[in-house]
């Protein structure tokens, strides 16, 4: 893949406000990191995987701020 998703999602954690980021920024990366490693195994759509995450992330990040 040209872009790392695992890169982006990193930088889209970012956009978290500080006190959360450091609370639950290595778990997300985790998260995100076994879900899209357990996504390829199993063969399934990626787009619609990383579009949905990203959106849910989003929407997170506005709710903490």
């Amino acid at each position: 893949m040209l872009i790392d998703i695992r890169t982006l999602y990193k930088k889209l954690l970012t956009l978290y406000p500080h006190t959360f980021k450091e609370q639950f920024g290595e778990s997300m990366e985790q998260t995100f990191q076994d879900l899209w490693n357990e996504e390829r195994q199993t063969k399934k759509e990626l787009f619609g995987f990383v579009v949905w995450t990203f959106i849910e992330t989003a929407q997170g990040i506005v709710r903490e701020h």
